[in-house]
């Protein structure tokens, strides 16, 4: 950690955004590689958090221990990774308890769980999360000097690994229906007045170089080709990078699911839709998005005429399913008053300890 103050307003926070199975550790790392750039783990507390404390500034150790242990309720995983000790925090964050804001409170969360990183270097912080592209309005209200990349794959690549690899249900119609509501035109719309940045994982495992030139020149920092060698930046320093803790048994369940860092760059799993699904399935599948792709950069409009039956009930089912898991839930969550919440968190604490 560094002792040096940091002047804080001089560090900017951007956001990554993106469905799962879409690259997004895969570009954490890349950008982590960076001495000028922080990119930690995935803890949505800015967001979640920020119907308590959004117009909040603090002033005291008694303010900010209340923010803390809400953060470490709220934490997806500080229990497993252990990402914040109260006491540790506080002492890194007190020095800075003269008007803090909320936003310059996150930044310093998000730079204490990134232990490894010299911050006395660090212009950018950029937060990868795969929760807020359903909620991408109310993330431009709170920041609306931060900027947007919204990280997109193949829809039905995306469906494809995320079934084989038990990322939710073993259903394909359901992974193409999460697709279809992560990436949905309201998302689009609100997307495109931010004039961000879109990144497709096809173009960024088939160079690279240049996509990493394109993300670095968009954010404002030089791009270094060394960043993409995995020689010098695998799944070891990910984990340290960004967080992670001491745990081996969760240090073995996230290299499972993210083992390709540990392997150079490439184009292995572009098309994997084409070789695994039955024509059935790619009719059903490329019936169900409709024309929705083609405004993220995919077409499958040819395949719309091949299907002539509707989905089967169990689909349609499912399809209601993941409609309601991946967006309405969190749609729901946010409106929900923050004590509520806060009441359930505790609630579901108590039982589990029990």
């Amino acid at each position: 950690m560094s002792k040096k103050m940091l002047n804080l307003d001089d560090i900017e926070l951007h956001f990554l955004l993106a469905k799962g199975r879409t690259g997004s550790t895969l570009i954490s790392r890349v950008l982590n590689s960076h001495p000028s750039v922080v990119s930690p783990m995935e803890e949505p507390f800015l967001l979640f958090l920020s119907a308590k404390y959004k117009e909040c500034v603090f002033n005291s150790k008694s303010e900010l221990s209340h923010f803390i242990d809400d953060l470490i309720l709220f934490s997806r995983f500080n229990m497993v990774f252990g990402l914040y000790d109260k006491k540790e925090l506080i002492t890194f964050v007190e020095p800075y308890l003269s008007n803090l804001t909320y936003i310059n409170l996150c930044k310093l969360v998000y730079l204490y769980s990134s232990s490894e990183a010299d911050l006395s270097k660090v212009k950018f912080i950029i937060d990868k999360q795969l929760s807020y592209l359903v909620l991408i309005k109310d993330l431009v209200e709170i920041c609306p000097k931060s900027k947007i990349i919204i990280l997109t794959r193949n829809p039905l690549d995306n469906a494809v690994v995320c079934k084989n690899g038990g990322y939710g249900r073993n259903d394909l119609l359901f992974q193409v229906e999460c697709w279809r509501q992560y990436y949905s035109y309201n998302i689009k719309k609100v997307f495109d007045q931010q004039a961000g940045m879109t990144v497709k994982y096809e173009d960024f495992v088939r160079d690279p170089i240049m996509s990493g030139n394109q993300l670095a020149s968009f954010i404002g920092f030089n791009f270094s080709v060394e960043s993409v060698m995995v020689k010098s930046h695998n799944i070891d320093s990910f984990w340290k990078n960004s967080g992670g803790g001491n745990s081996e048994e969760i240090r073995a369940q996230f290299e499972k699911s993210n083992g390709s860092l540990n392997y150079p760059i490439s184009t292995e799993k572009v098309g994997l839709w084409e070789r695994q699904l039955s024509s059935a399935e790619k009719e059903e599948a490329i019936k169900l998005l409709q024309d929705l792709p083609i405004i993220w950069g995919y077409d499958f409009t040819a395949g719309l005429n091949k299907l002539k039956q509707r989905p089967k009930i169990i689909s349609r089912l499912r399809i209601v399913e993941a409609k309601i898991r991946s967006r309405i839930v969190l749609e729901t969550y946010m409106k929900t008053p923050f004590i509520i919440r806060k009441l359930v968190k505790l609630f579901r604490k108590k039982v589990s300890r029990s």
